[in-house]
């Protein structure tokens, strides 16, 4: 991101950059502050935002052109649980209307809620790959099946606990 602008003049830069006019910017952008609780018309640098606030920025600008292919990298992370929420059912509903969506998520459930397709690396090995259905036929829920394909957590006490 470009931390020295406002998160006004970054959705601003971003929108141009897609074609768009400034009237439409100023509007999205207007309505994706108002759902993920940010108000970018304020002075703040974006260096200067929390991480959260950052990840909603840059939420933003990603969602800003409307896209028909979005790729989001661990989108929830530095998110609070209603930030999560909100940006599990946005997600949702552009999925339901189209939207095609790539995610990397550590988070387990809320991807097996959001994914129609799963692909499963470990190490840069792809290990299952295939509709929800197909990869989870056997398995509770996707953590399970994480878990019993990759392998189990190591735990217990160490001597010097």
């Amino acid at each position: 991101m470009l931390d020295g602008l406002t998160g006004a003049q970054y959705l601003h830069f971003v929108g141009r950059i897609h074609g768009l006019a400034p009237g439409l910017i100023e509007a999205r952008a207007g309505e994706l502050g108002d759902l993920l609780e940010v108000d970018f018309r304020g002075s703040a640098r974006i260096g200067e935002y929390s991480v959260g606030m950052k990840k909603k920025a840059a939420l933003c600008a990603a969602l800003l052109h409307a896209p028909e292919l979005l790729f989001l990298d661990e989108p929830y992370e530095g998110l609070d649980p209603v930030g999560s929420g909100t940006l599990c059912a946005l997600l949702q509903s552009l999925r339901d209307h189209g939207t095609t969506i790539l995610v990397t998520s550590h988070l387990l459930g809320t991807a097996e809620r959001l994914c129609s397709r799963f692909l499963l690396l470990d190490q840069g090995r792809i290990l299952a790959e295939g509709a929800a259905g197909e990869v989870l036929r056997e398995a509770e829920n996707l953590e399970q099946f994480f878990l019993r394909t990759v392998g189990r957590p190591r735990a217990g006490a160490r001597s010097w606990m």
